[in-house]
């Protein structure tokens, strides 16, 4: 859990680094979380939108339920 709040931290404070320094990206940054909306997954999901204060949130839906279910 603190690990992986780190590496994304450790990203987002390089990316916006480079971007102070006037460097030119072309684009920007997607975080893939784990997916988890409950319990500990959701505390980590708060965490990290805290954290990094994102301008944009994308939650992908299926109405077939899971695609993995066999």
């Amino acid at each position: 859990h603190d690990y992986y709040l780190a590496c994304v931290h450790s990203l987002v404070e390089m990316y916006r680094g480079i971007l102070s320094q006037g460097g030119t990206v072309v684009s920007g940054i997607v975080v893939n979380t784990h997916g988890w909306i409950t319990g500990a997954g959701l505390s980590l999901l708060q965490a990290l939108v805290t954290d990094i204060l994102p301008t944009h949130v994308v939650q992908l839906y299926s109405a077939r339920g899971f695609a993995n279910q066999y």
